[in-house]
């Protein structure tokens, strides 16, 4: 959808510089970060360099526990594929938790 409105404000001085320093922090412009405010989108800030490094460990772990899981299944090793397939969900369940930035309900009380 092209962006064709335009919408003007006044705001004070310490509010614009709020409002810069918030969307600096999102990784939105200014303009998408007040449209997003405004539409009651849920502002998520860019992961860290510390979240993005750990969630590539971790997908790498995931994506090696599944070919694991699928060497024993030609193997004929159910017990042992069960278990690999556990943990390698867990890995997915923990990943999706760093992508969305919050943790699962079975994983909160732990």
């Amino acid at each position: 959808m092209s962006k064709t409105q335009r919408i003007e404000l006044r705001v004070s001085l310490l509010d614009k510089k709020l409002i810069e320093i918030n969307a600096k922090k999102s990784g939105l412009s200014i303009s998408q970060y007040l449209v997003d405010c405004g539409l009651h989108r849920v502002i998520k800030p860019p992961p860290s360099e510390e979240r993005l490094s750990v969630y590539k460990e971790l997908a790498k772990f995931h994506q090696n526990f599944v070919y694991i899981s699928n060497l024993i299944k030609n193997n004929n090793a159910p017990e042992v594929t069960l278990e690999v397939s556990k943990v390698a969900r867990e890995l997915l369940i923990h990943l999706e938790e760093i992508r969305n930035g919050k943790q699962s309900e079975k994983h909160e009380g732990e």
